[in-house]
């Protein structure tokens, strides 16, 4: 899940995550935050979590924290959502005795 749809404020930006978080950005950061959240909170596995933890990392890395505080905040929040949800999957896997691929 390396791309995502483009919210309706983009105007024709690529779907290029680093290029949706970063400052430069001609989409509003608060849209791309809201589809990122919804695109992205809802692994069906563990391997998954963990690409969609990477991503949310470099949007986190990729934002302005001055200009978008509440923005950061909510990838931070959700990276800890999404963590636990990881950890989740992991301890599913320990009780079934398989371990993530690595």
């Amino acid at each position: 899940m390396s791309e995502v749809q483009n919210p309706d404020s983009c105007d024709g930006v690529s779907a290029n995550i680093s290029l949706h978080a970063s400052s430069q950005s001609k989409c509003n950061s608060e849209n791309v935050v809201k589809t990122f959240d919804y695109n992205l909170m809802n692994p069906s596995t563990y391997e998954e979590s963990d690409i969609n933890i990477q991503i949310l990392e470099s949007i986190y890395q990729h934002l302005d924290k001055e200009q978008n505080l509440k923005e950061a905040n909510t990838v931070a929040f959700n990276l800890f959502k999404l963590s636990n949800k990881k950890s989740d999957f992991l301890m599913q896997m320990l009780s079934a005795n398989i371990l993530p691929a690595r």
